[in-house]
């Protein structure tokens, strides 16, 4: 059988889950990214998103919307697809 994954977006925002459970890692996974690239969280939000909204996203409080993790990536010239696959594979290792 199958992984089952549903992406949803509820109030403009990603909701990753598999099966019941909401899986939070995404934040994780943008923070590894910027962090391995060098690149300062300034460079990440400057014209896109406050710098406390950034890290609330890196730290798994907040869900960042479809259009900032499209932009997000795009800063850090990654695919949404790429953070995603990240993702699920953090979230499966973890069980």
């Amino acid at each position: 059988m199958g992984l089952v994954l549903l992406l949803r977006k509820v109030d403009n925002k990603i909701k990753i889950s598999e099966g019941c459970e909401e899986m939070d890692g995404i934040g994780y996974v943008l923070r590894n990214l910027r962090l391995n690239k060098g690149l300062t969280q300034k460079y990440i939000y400057k014209n896109l998103c406050s710098r406390k909204q950034l890290s609330r996203i890196e730290n798994n409080t907040s869900y960042p919307s479809v259009y900032l993790l499209y932009y997000i990536c795009q800063r850090l010239e990654v695919t949404t697809d790429y953070v995603i696959s990240l993702t699920l594979e953090r979230g499966n290792h973890a069980k």
